[in-house]
């Protein structure tokens, strides 16, 4: 696909894919193995209760990542990816600080024994910043760790659902963590869930973060439950209509900010497809193989969006990835790979399906086989494009 030349005459000074260029679309396809684990170091604990959370309803388990199972982890995924790749392993949770300093210190000795010659690895953490201090900053920025912070939004927002187990709210704690970022000089990304509270309050939102400069990258991710014959069965979640129509009111104020350098996702990502830019988003990628969960014990899963069974479950680490991933080696593989394909079928023919290339599979998990956000993505989609349109964008 070739890179549209772009008209950016009376344009807002605001997509900072504009300012970066972007890459091309038609980046070579990769034939070999190309995986990113997302490592469950901790499991399920964590210090917080947030009532959304995607363990909310599982037990809270202690289990951790033997230095055992860290070494086998971290050479596995070093051997089956190719020469010269990037890897990045995402620590999660629970909550990963949990784990201690010292177990990231042994990540990182392990990935420098066991990576190829060419290889180049990246790290990347997602935490509530409540256990943030200047030895985890110094221990994070030295070692180069990428940084995501859940924060939902001004304080009454956040603390409506991200609470510790005894009822408080984490607000004061998470700014706190965001402070020792700060001061530290560690740039972050931030997670923000929309609930059922703040999709309410799109101008809040939108304002907190702009305003307060607390990061260039916002993340705005529905809370989703599963749906059923009476709607959405989850306490907090956000149904597809009021989450899209949030997201319309967000892009206005984007529209109009000064911020050229604020970030929002998942708007960013559609402007991008619009005008021709490589998409980074798993969400619009297309594909949904380069990511794996690991728990602690080495089992091998499809990505945290789905709930856990066994049609997610592949196999476990010890045997070596390529066989857990090669569909002509493992049927629960194969099975998973003619699923994606099927959810998908109808999409192909979509005026959308560039933009969107049929969404997340995770989408169709929660709705039960149907696309949970296809159709109120599809107002969104128009309604950015005549934007684009309207300053000669595309």
């Amino acid at each position: 696909m070739e890179r549209r030349v772009l008209r950016t005459a009376g344009a807002p000074p605001l997509f900072p894919c504009l300012k970066s260029g972007g890459a091309n679309l038609s980046r070579e396809r990769r034939e070999k193995m190309e995986i990113n684990p997302i490592i469950k170091e901790v499991t399920t604990d964590c210090n917080l209760r947030c009532k959304y959370c995607f363990f909310a309803k599982q037990e809270r388990r202690r289990n951790r990542v033997s230095t055992a199972m860290l070494r086998t982890i971290v050479g596995k995924i070093c051997e089956c990816n190719p020469d010269n790749q990037e890897i990045i392993f995402y620590w999660h949770g629970g909550e990963p600080l949990l784990a201690g300093i010292d177990f990231y210190n042994q990540a990182v000795e392990f990935q420098q024994r066991f990576k190829k010659s060419g290889q180049k690895i990246r790290n990347a953490i997602e935490t509530n910043a409540t256990l943030l201090n200047s030895e985890w900053a110094d221990f994070l920025s030295k070692k180069g760790f990428e940084t995501g912070v859940s924060l939902d939004g001004p304080r009454k927002y956040h603390n409506e659902y991200r609470r510790y187990p005894d009822g408080r709210g984490s607000f004061d704690d998470v700014m706190k963590g965001v402070e020792v970022l700060k001061n530290n000089g560690i740039e972050f990304r931030v997670l923000a869930v929309v609930n059922k509270k703040s999709v309410l309050a799109p101008e809040e939102i939108f304002k907190f973060f702009s305003l307060n400069e607390i990061s260039n990258s916002v993340n705005l991710a529905p809370a989703l439950g599963i749906e059923t014959g009476h709607g959405l069965s989850f306490e907090c979640s956000v149904e597809p209509v009021s989450y899209i129509d949030f997201l319309i009111k967000i892009f206005d104020f984007w529209m109009k900010t000064d911020k050229s350098e604020l970030k929002i996702l998942p708007l960013e990502s559609i402007v991008r497809a619009f005008l021709g830019f490589s998409q980074e988003d798993c969400r619009f990628a297309g594909e949904c193989r380069k990511s794996i969960v690991v728990e602690y014990n080495g089992d091998i899963f499809a990505c945290n969006t789905y709930g856990y069974g066994d049609f997610f479950k592949f196999g476990n680490i010890k045997n070596g990835v390529e066989a857990i991933l090669d569909p002509q080696k493992s049927s629960k593989y194969k099975n998973y790979l003619d699923f994606l394909r099927k959810i998908k079928t109808g999409c192909f023919k979509c005026k959308w399906y560039r933009i969107c290339k049929g969404g997340c599979p995770g989408w169709y998990y929660l709705g039960g086989g149907k696309n949970i956000l296809c159709q109120d993505f599809k107002r969104l989609f128009r309604y950015i494009q005549r934007n684009l349109e309207r300053y000669q964008l595309i």
